[in-house]
């Protein structure tokens, strides 16, 4: 169990208007928003992976024009 002492009264009213508007418990709301911002962070450091992948030549980039004419010649 978690519990969150760091939201001020504001932030806390939000929260459970939103909830509400989505028909969930505030608990629900923030553990949606925990798993979104989780997944955010595995689709950020992937992003960073492939990118350092690319800047060091360690992946093939291809160009589309050749890839239509190869997709062009599969159908042929």
């Amino acid at each position: 169990m978690i519990t969150i002492d760091q939201l001020n009264t504001v932030e806390e009213r939000e929260i459970l208007s939103i909830a509400q508007q989505h028909g969930q418990n505030a608990g629900q709301l923030i553990a949606s928003i925990v798993r979104d911002y989780l997944e955010d962070l595995h689709d950020a450091k992937r992003a960073e992976t492939a990118t350092a992948d690319i800047e060091s030549w360690e992946s093939t980039l291809l160009d589309w024009d050749d890839v239509k004419v190869e997709l062009y010649d599969l159908d042929d």
